[in-house]
């Protein structure tokens, strides 16, 4: 097809979407639809009354008669009037109107020769201003001119991914790093070509991403920068690898006098989570799957995590009713065990490292009966003082006093203090703990949340000598409820 042969076509489908468009969304388009199913019919019913007609003319050797049946409806049925009002909600009919104008605005270049999008009003989509629009509300002034900045390219391949090639689709995605959405993304059909191209991009910084969708098939790879600056990035290549998974089961121990009245616990209501803790400061939060993964168990308690890519994570999980705890997390021994030595791993102390690829088993989370809840206010240092503000909030946190739960992780407990100084913890095991207040620093509401602090061995030793100092202890029972504990807030 030659560009003048190509420039006729797309007016054509401007011309074409513009009014098919346009009777959708003003009534037009189903009136029109309707009608040609009537005609349908009627014929379709006609002709079937006249053969069987025409065979008994003939059966009796006489002419047939070819006049409508009375039987059938010779007036069509009423339409709707053109003129009247809109079915579809006036949002309707600006996504119409834009779709009509992205067709037709193919004979100016925007969609030929890789121009930019542009946005209201008149500019690109970093500095694009949303309209809003009310149901049954008319807005105006919406004028849109063509900024004919051009785009660049970015293109490539994916390599690897074994058997995938030829039965999972791939989806590579775009990711725009100054505004930390998607800015693109495209499929890769089972055993198609597995090229991939970007056109219009503008200038900036990207990350290139590619991720099998198919639920049997873990395979993704490692996410790639990507810069534009005044030119096309092609012959990229991003190479698909597979992906490790997490598997294991929850142990419920119930104690012989329950708290409160007996219940049943629901296995499938558990939803167990791997955060990764070992993440550089340069890496995205905004990559899906990238740091954080669950699974709900199944009604034996049994739970797979899949699609998890290598690094160092966290497993836990949100435990229902006020009633029960975490009491442990482990995983069996890569190694035989030592005499002496535990025949676990805990892996709530430090964590589990998961290879690329590896498929790890073994993970078992208990969960106990008695568990105790601690609720208070947060006073200021000084009566009648208020309480400091912060932009990332402050926090109450809870140190067990024990000598020997030093490092036990799941001990330890951090509660948001809100504005009226209220705080509460749940699901906490039971014993002796300090509590003690912190300041928690602003960050950028786009970067991922502070990790509890007692994921740092150095963080739990400065937490033990602030809580000492500060000489705020408690002891609480199992299944006990403390309401209405002061604490004073110490900078």
């Amino acid at each position: 097809m030659t560009r003048r042969q190509g420039d006729k076509e797309t007016r054509r489908l401007g011309d074409w979407a513009t009014g098919r468009l346009g009777d959708w969304a003003t009534g037009r388009w189903g009136d029109r639809e309707l009608g040609k199913r009537e005609n349908k019919e009627t014929r379709r019913r006609s002709n079937g009354v006249m053969g069987r007609e025409g065979d008994r003319e003939a059966r009796r050797g006489d002419k047939v008669n070819l006049a409508p049946s009375p039987r059938l409806p010779v007036s069509p049925s009423p339409h709707r009037p053109v003129s009247s009002s809109p079915r579809l909600p006036l949002l309707l009919l600006f996504v119409s109107l834009w779709f009509a104008f992205s067709i037709a605005g193919a004979q100016t270049g925007k969609i030929t020769d890789g121009g930019l999008p542009t946005y209201h009003p008149s500019s690109t989509r970093d500095t694009a201003v949303e309209v809003k629009v009310a149901g049954g509300e008319e807005v105006s002034g919406i004028d849109i001119r063509r900024r004919g900045d051009r785009g660049r390219v970015i293109s490539g391949v994916v390599r690897g991914g074994g058997e995938t090639e030829t039965t999972a689709t791939v989806s590579v995605t775009l990711f725009d790093t100054r505004a930390k959405t998607s800015a693109g993304s495209s499929f890769i059909q089972p055993g198609g070509a597995r090229g991939f191209a970007f056109n219009g991009v503008p200038d900036g910084e990207y990350i290139l991403t590619a991720r099998t969708t198919n639920a049997e098939s873990n395979w993704a790879s490692a996410p790639r920068r990507v810069t534009l600056s005044g030119k096309d990035a092609t012959g990229l290549e991003l190479k698909l690898l597979p992906l490790g998974s997490i598997s294991g089961r929850i142990v419920v121990e119930s104690l012989p006098e329950p708290c409160g009245e007996k219940s049943q616990v629901q296995m499938e209501s558990f939803n167990v989570t791997a955060n990764r803790d070992d993440a550089r400061k340069d890496d995205f939060a905004f990559l899906p799957g990238r740091f954080f993964s669950s699974q709900r168990a199944n009604e034996k308690g049994e739970f797979t995590i899949d699609n998890v890519d290598p690094g160092n994570y966290r497993i836990g999980t949100r435990v229902l009713g006020e009633n029960y705890y975490i009491k442990a997390i482990t995983s069996a021994p890569t190694a035989p065990a030592r005499r002496g030595a535990p025949p676990v791993n805990d892996i709530s102390r430090n964590g589990l490292a998961l290879k690329q690829g590896e498929r790890l088993s073994g993970v078992t989370i208990t969960i106990a009966e008695g568990a105790a809840s601690l609720q208070g206010k947060v006073v200021a240092e000084k009566e009648g003082d208020r309480l400091p503000a912060s932009p990332g909030g402050l926090r109450a946190l809870l140190i067990p006093a024990e000598p020997n739960t030093v490092d036990n992780v799941l001990r330890y407990a951090e509660a948001l203090i809100r504005n009226d100084g209220e705080f509460a913890f749940n699901n906490i095991t039971p014993g002796k703990y300090w509590l003690i207040t912190r300041v928690i620093p602003g960050a950028d509401p786009n970067d991922r949340p502070p990790a509890p602090v007692a994921w740092d061995a150095n963080e739990r030793a400065k937490l033990r000598l602030e809580a000492q100092a500060a000489k705020y202890e408690i002891e609480i029972q199992p299944c006990g409820r403390v309401k209405d504990f002061v604490l004073r807030f110490v900078r």
